[in-house]
């Protein structure tokens, strides 16, 4: 069978795709717009919940922990038993705990309880990847992923400019907003997205074509179609195998150290408008629209550009050929970072600040969508883990890296400060390198292995 024909029957899903992706996105958004919405009301909960501003930004803290382990948990079985169920049972567990804390007086070990229960239910990102991977093939994948990560990409942009709602009237409205999108979410996902699983539907044509599809008919396959092999039972073994896979280390760790550096600059950017220009809360909400436009042209953008270089690269490269975008992204990066620190340093004008914002966001979109997409084509059965350890280093790089932002730019200013976090993303670019000069050759001895122990077996 040719390859064109592969392709013709990879999935029956086609016309619904748009569709699916967009319930995807709208679910992989609630982890970030939930962690970052009441940034601008932290005052206003250091009132209302009687405790300090340290505390506040504990709940912070120990949401980003949860969201970073908690997907290696739910993927691992997503990719064993269904992205459906997943999804579903996560939406619930998040809704119940936004509601829960509506409805409970204000406390601070409630509002810490319900914030980790609220982080586990929104930690589907990889589950909506495994999606996405699921209904798209690899030639057309990296664009499909780009629309997806339109979601998760405008959480910590969107969060802050809807949390304004909650600092200029009730702390409640905060968790009324995530409520709404959880509940939107949910119903959704249980009426219009159906299982997805290859190993369990194949190509889609044993699915029921049912435009509403809460309850599964599994039917004969109306198109001839292997199954793929399940992966083996779901445990953290993989993870451990995960740890010496190089393509995958190094691949997520230039993304986690890259991304890392973007949400220093993404929660600094609403500290210097506030401390350095004197901006409002509406202002500085406002300001935001500036990134956000960025994630979302350079995602579309970029993905378009990240299936061109696969189509062309013929077999020197193969699915390495992707990090050619992310290396042309890193070094831009680098340079807007540091301008960023120094414009921040320098108190240049407020414009100067937004652009060069704008610019990390736009060159950062490439390297998330070379990382993800790349991550999501290493494993066949199980591109939803995959996605969750680089997802892993993601999180606990960005808590690092916020932690230290206060107290590195106390002792040697934003200039500085951002010059050295950029420097640390200089091994971003050594490890993408490394990926695509010697990822095919590593991914192939990898590969055979494997071959030789199932033999044996």
């Amino acid at each position: 069978m040719t390859e064109p024909e592969q392709e013709e029957v990879y999935t029956v899903f086609n016309r619904r795709k748009i569709l699916f992706i967009t319930i995807a996105t709208i679910c992989g958004s609630l982890g970030p717009l939930a962690a970052n919405i009441f940034l601008p009301s932290i005052e206003v909960f250091e009132d209302v919940f009687n405790t300090s501003k340290q505390a506040i930004h504990g709940t912070i803290s120990m949401f980003m922990g949860v969201i970073a382990f908690a997907p290696l948990f739910l993927s691992l079985w997503s990719d064993n038993f269904g992205r459906r169920p997943l999804l579903i049972s996560s939406l619930i567990v998040y809704l119940i705990s936004n509601i829960l804390i509506l409805a409970l007086p204000p406390s601070i070990i409630a509002l810490y309880v319900f914030r980790a229960f609220q982080a586990f239910g929104a930690s589907n990102l990889a589950v909506g990847v495994g999606v996405v991977a699921d209904i798209s093939e690899p030639r057309n994948r990296a664009k499909c992923i780009s629309y997806y990560m339109i979601g998760p990409q405008l959480g910590p942009v969107l969060g802050p400019m809807l949390g304004m709602v909650g600092a200029q009237f009730s702390w409640r409205w905060n968790f009324i907003i995530l409520a709404i999108f959880g509940t939107v979410s949910l119903l959704l996902v249980y009426f219009f997205l159906p299982e997805t699983l290859r190993t369990i539907v194949g190509n889609g044509s044993g699915v029921s074509k049912r435009f509403v599809v809460p309850f599964q008919r599994k039917k004969k396959q109306d198109i001839e179609f292997k199954l793929p092999d399940k992966p083996e039972r779901p445990g953290f073994m993989l993870y451990l195998k995960l740890c010496i896979n190089r393509p995958v280390l190094l691949c997520a760790f230039s993304g986690g150290l890259a991304f890392s550096c973007f949400y220093a600059v993404t929660v600094s950017f609403s500290e210097v408008l506030t401390n350095v220009y004197h901006f409002t809360i509406l202002h500085v909400c406002l300001a935001y629209i500036a990134p956000g436009a960025a994630l979302i042209i350079g995602s579309i953008l970029f993905g378009t550009l990240s299936d061109i270089l696969r189509k062309q690269s013929g077999l020197k490269y193969g699915i390495e050929s992707r990090f050619k975008l992310q290396i042309c992204c890193l070094l831009p990066f680098l340079g807007t970072v540091i301008s960023f620190g120094w414009v921040a340093q320098t108190r240049g004008h407020f414009a100067y600040l937004i652009l060069l914002t704008f610019c990390v966001s736009f060159f950062v979109s490439g390297i998330l969508i070379t990382n993800t997409t790349y991550l999501s084509e290493l494993s066949r059965n199980q591109p939803a883990s995959y996605v969750a350890f680089g997802n892993l280093i993601r999180n606990v790089g960005a808590a690092v890296f916020v932690a230290c932002v206060n107290p590195l730019m106390r002792i040697v200013g934003y200039g500085w400060g951002f010059t050295i976090f950029a420097l640390t993303c200089v091994i971003s670019l050594v490890f993408s390198m490394l990926v695509l000069m010697f990822g095919q050759r590593w991914r192939q001895a990898l590969n055979s292995e494997d071959d030789d122990s199932s033999s044996e077996e």
